[in-house]
């Protein structure tokens, strides 16, 4: 049985919606050129395509990462799960997974992700007091609803 490999994609790069003082990749932005970069159609369609036929195994995972990756946008998630399954070949499967900081799930992402059996990572920091000390902004209480 041949094994396969996992690629982390980061759909707006370091791009955050929360400041986090423990935050590696914040300080990476100098590495754009764009003020808040996203992946566009074309590269989308171009990274999915060049995994899925360069993935040796029967189940290929998709791994979204950030920044903060749902700054993507719903639609931008949307266009992912189509161009999947558009450029699966016959007899891989195909899984999703996202980690997130929670604060821009909504109804509409929610249902996304249960109708798509989308795993979800969310970063929480411990307890109310720990998880909030880190960030520029309190969010536990969000994150928990």
């Amino acid at each position: 049985m041949q094994h396969g490999f996992t690629i982390m994609a980061k759909p707006v790069g370091p791009d955050c919606n929360m400041a986090c003082s423990y935050c590696f990749y914040r300080h990476k932005r100098h590495l754009s050129a764009q003020p808040h970069p996203r992946m566009g159609r074309a590269v989308l369609e171009r990274f999915i395509k060049n995994y899925l036929d360069v993935h040796p195994g029967p189940e290929v995972h998709f791994a979204w990462q950030g920044g903060e990756p749902l700054l993507a946008g719903l639609p931008f998630f949307e266009s992912a799960l189509g161009l999947q399954r558009r450029h699966s070949p016959p007899g891989k499967r195909v899984s999703n997974a996202i980690q997130t900081n929670a604060t821009l799930i909504d109804r509409d992402f929610a249902r996304f992700f249960a109708k798509n059996d989308i795993l979800v990572g969310v970063s929480l920091d411990g307890p109310a007091e720990r998880h909030d000390a880190c960030r520029r902004q309190p969010t536990y209480h969000r994150v928990i609803a």
